[in-house]
């Protein structure tokens, strides 16, 4: 049996806490409809789309919706409409199919902390700024053919790496084109 439900949200603008809470509920509430179908003898469900227009934002919020997908009971697929940059990317890898439109762009770079007192805080924020790090590397690596040595030439020369839709295939950001 195939659900047929409207299971589309947007992310657009800036990845912060009120942007990501409504994607999160959206994905909580629809999981708990689909427990119910499963509880009934469904098997196939129909997916979430997020389709994802954003120049990112802040780490901390990204993780929040991130760890809501990665428990997701629904499938979900993202879809590139327009900019998918910074914490965005990690996000947009956050699913089982990576759609994009032909005239997305893609952004990777280092997070930017903010930084502020006396040494030892900010040795703190640096330390944990390098830990947010980590964790979004390690979601775009696993979920891409992105390699640590080409985000290590990003950090080194401490520059964005933007890229379009014909590298986003050939590094696998993106499944199938969105048509």
């Amino acid at each position: 049996m195939n659900v047929t439900t409207n299971r589309k949200i947007t992310l657009s603008g800036e990845v912060n806490d009120y942007s990501v809470k409504t994607i999160y509920e959206f994905i909580i509430s629809m999981n708990d409809e689909d427990y119910d179908l499963m509880s009934q003898g469904v098997t196939q469900l129909n997916p979430i789309r997020i389709y994802i227009n954003s120049y990112g934002g802040y780490v901390s919020s990204a993780l929040a919706l991130i760890g809501v997908m990665a428990d997701s009971v629904t499938p979900i697929n993202t879809i590139a409409l327009g900019s998918v940059m910074s914490s965005a990317l990690p996000i947009y890898h956050m699913d089982d199919v990576h759609y994009s439109t032909q005239t997305a762009l893609f952004l990777y770079h280092d997070v930017s902390p903010v930084m502020s007192g006396r040494a030892e805080s900010l040795v703190q924020d640096l330390s944990y700024s390098v830990h947010l790090r980590k964790i979004m590397d390690s979601i775009i690596m696993q979920r891409s053919k992105i390699k640590q040595r080409q985000l290590d030439k990003v950090l080194t020369r401490k520059e964005d790496w933007i890229f379009g839709y014909e590298e986003a295939l050939k590094l696998g950001v993106i499944n199938k084109e969105y048509v």
